[in-house]
């Protein structure tokens, strides 16, 4: 079904990724989902099923799943849904897609969760070496990927509002944006490659 290179891969993602079939039995579950499921936090086994906590979660999981396994394999569709958690946490947002098969083969879905409030490792370090920032641009570019405003930034980096600004127009420069929103919607998808 995987081969061994491919589930390496998958089990090196941040996010959490299992292969499940139209009963929510995971065939294939990467470590970042495992983890999830150890806590207990919104999804967890129980048997050899996955289950959101919430019952509507539960519906609407299975729902997309469902949905996905209904899908023409040539061209999927991708459902997206929230799972509550039991902590006072952004709810994990999962994506429910079907995956290519051949025919006769079982029908399975890729099930990919992720943690909203995660913020990646080594964020600051990878941001400079993609965009070859300095060390002041790429720690501005961190804050601004995890919600600050310029001025919470300037405080946190113990830096004025004017050296700040010269840092945002270099770092715009840099990466070939020219508006603030532009700049925060790069860097979180660049984000989601880091680790």
């Amino acid at each position: 079904m995987i081969t061994s290179c491919a589930f390496g891969l998958i089990d090196e993602m941040d996010a959490g990724v299992a292969v499940v079939d139209g009963g929510l039995r995971p065939a294939v579950v990467n470590q970042a989902l495992q983890g999830i499921l150890d806590s207990q936090d919104g999804l967890h086994l129980h048997g050899d099923r996955l289950v959101a906590h919430a019952p509507m979660d539960h519906a609407r999981l299975e729902s997309a799943i469902r949905k996905a396994l209904a899908d023409d394999v040539r061209a999927p569709g991708q459902y997206a849904l929230t799972l509550r958690r039991r902590a006072l946490l952004p709810p994990w947002v999962a994506v429910v897609r079907r995956l290519p098969s051949r025919p006769g083969d079982k029908a399975l879905a890729a099930l990919i969760v992720e943690d909203t409030a995660r913020r990646p490792a080594h964020l600051e370090a990878f941001l400079a070496e993609v965009f070859e920032l300095t060390p002041r641009e790429a720690a501005l570019a961190a804050h601004l990927a995890y919600g600050r405003d310029l001025d919470a930034a300037a405080a946190a980096m113990g830096i004025g509002l004017g050296t700040v600004r010269n840092h945002l127009k270099a770092i715009f420069a840099k990466t070939v944006t020219r508006r603030q929103g532009e700049l925060v919607s790069l860097l979180l998808r660049v984000a989601r490659l880091s680790r």
